[in-house]
């Protein structure tokens, strides 16, 4: 969004600057600079106007108009039909009309975006709203809100992004909360309200809470780098680890019953489960690169028996026992 309101105010300076020129362009009327060679494409432009020519004659045109403190950008086709209408006020992007589609835009007092609302033919479609860091005031999170389905995109120090995406289509009332702020999302409902906190940190980490409508929680810890490491349910507790290349490498899953699953990963691919009730060995699953499974049973923290399976684990090869 800061390119295109960088790009606009670029050109609307650009238009200023050369009263009357011509020059070659692509197909999509970007200026070429300096080249050699022909090009059927050619760019006008003049104080108020750039028009974009090829072989069979004028594609597009592009007028500049002032209106109350407005600047009106208007691309239109050779027909006269306007394609793409934007207004400009303090050198920001406000309202931009294309074909049936329209978006207007809010900004803070220090000129950042805060707000997105887009329609099409007069119904709301989406929000995005935008919220920054306190301390270097980079962009921390876009909330986008919609119908059926909404998403929350973190960014953190190093510009990198992760996201979260839930949806209800059965209906309720969701809430998102983020630095303070609350995003209310309603829509009919027979069910209960289900409701969603996210709070994140200045580094980037971030928590995900989900309150389900039978009241249960489900909490989601995810690192700088988005990277799921701890999910709690009201049934269990799964940590996650990963290497320097952020590959998971293991899952270790603790259930209330005190019973645990431990899952080996090498190279993105799952290599091993390990089952345990009261600290002891109950099943080793190893995977093998022909597709085959070894299953080992423990009895008393001892193995006693071994299970092939053929590929896909569904049939038996041989049980061996010790």
């Amino acid at each position: 969004m800061k390119h295109l309101i960088s790009s606009a105010t670029m050109f609307l300076c650009f238009s200023v600057l050369f009263a009357s020129t011509l020059v070659q362009s692509n197909s999509i009327a970007q200026e070429r600079g300096s080249f050699s060679g022909e090009s059927p494409y050619h760019l006008s432009l003049t104080d108020e106007n750039r028009e974009l020519w090829g072989p069979g004659g004028m594609i597009w045109k592009e007028t500049i108009s002032n209106d109350d403190g407005n600047r009106i950008v208007s691309r239109s086709s050779s027909d006269g039909k306007v394609l793409v209408s934007r207004v400009f006020r303090d050198g920001l992007l406000r309202e931009e009309q294309i074909g049936s589609n329209s978006h207007a835009y809010y900004y803070g007092e220090d000129g950042k975006l805060e707000r997105v609302t887009s329609y099409q033919d007069g119904s709301f479609q989406e929000a995005q709203l935008f919220t920054y860091s306190a301390s270097n005031g980079g962009l921390l999170a876009v909330v986008t809100v919609k119908g059926e389905a909404s998403s929350i995109r973190y960014f953190n120090q190093e510009g990198k992004q992760h996201s979260f995406t839930y949806a209800d289509t059965q209906g309720g009332q969701t809430f998102l909360t983020i630095q303070g702020s609350t995003v209310v999302k309603p829509f009919s409902s027979e069910s209960e309200d289900t409701q969603l906190d996210v709070v994140v940190e200045e580094t980037g980490s971030f928590t995900v809470e989900r309150t389900l409508p039978d009241g249960s929680v489900v909490q989601e810890r995810y690192d700088e780098q988005g990277l799921l490491v701890l999910k709690k349910n009201p049934s269990s507790e799964t940590e996650y680890r990963y290497n320097e290349e952020n590959e998971l490498v293991s899952e270790h899953t603790i259930r209330n019953d005190g019973s645990e699953v431990v899952s080996s990963y090498e190279k993105g691919e799952i290599a091993m489960v390990e089952e345990k009730e009261a600290g002891r060995t109950t099943s080793i699953l190893h995977f093998l690169d022909d597709g085959k499974r070894v299953q080992t049973l423990y009895s008393e923290g001892r193995p006693y028996c071994d299970i092939t399976y053929a590929p896909g684990g569904k049939r038996i090869l041989s049980i061996s026992y010790r």
